[in-house]
């Protein structure tokens, strides 16, 4: 501690320096970014965020990152092959982990009891799904990645893809219509 203070002279709490030192860099209102060189606002509108700097900041714009990812995707096949790995990954998991939950462990349908999981899909209770699509940004994995997000509403259930038409356009599944 002592090495430190005589480093920099001063016998006052490093606490403090390090303080001040990070107030001084909060009160900047601009960064320039580190590849175009451009002066920005220091915004989130302008740089993505970034935990290891003392603004929460990074130090590239998004603009260079984004046409440094691009040119990445568009050139590279092994980036071009990764990224789509793990999108892939992504879009898996955050089905399994929406099925899974609305079966309460593991994913079956609802009506027939299928347990295929390439059969199986959320659908939405009370028919209101073509309106509640028109809401969500549009993707095939939109409607489970807004389940995760929400909470785990309670107007979405598993149903495998022939009883989720069948209630579509018969208005009732066939098994449903066979118990009662």
């Amino acid at each position: 501690m002592r090495t430190f203070l005589r480093y920099l002279g001063q016998k006052r709490n490093p606490y403090k320096i390090w303080y001040n030192y990070v107030r001084r860099d909060d009160m900047q209102k601009t960064r320039t970014c580190s590849t175009c060189q451009q002066v920005y606002p220091l915004t989130s509108e302008y740089f993505h965020r970034n935990a290891n700097d003392n603004s929460g900041l990074s130090y590239g714009c998004k603009e260079c990152r984004r046409n440094k990812i691009k040119t990445q995707y568009t050139n590279d096949p092994i980036v071009r092959e990764r990224m789509r790995q793990r999108s892939q990954n992504t879009a898996r998991s955050e089905r399994l982990m929406a099925l899974t939950h609305y079966s309460d462990g593991i994913p079956y349908c609802k009506c027939c009891g299928e347990r295929e999981l390439v059969f199986l899909v959320l659908d939405h209770i009370n028919n209101d799904g073509s309106q509640h699509r028109k809401t969500l940004i549009t993707g095939g994995r939109s409607l489970y990645r807004w389940a995760i997000a929400n909470d785990f509403p309670n107007n979405l259930q598993v149903l495998c893809h022939n009883c989720n038409w069948a209630k579509q356009v018969l208005g009732s599944c066939p098994h449903q219509q066979k118990t009662n």
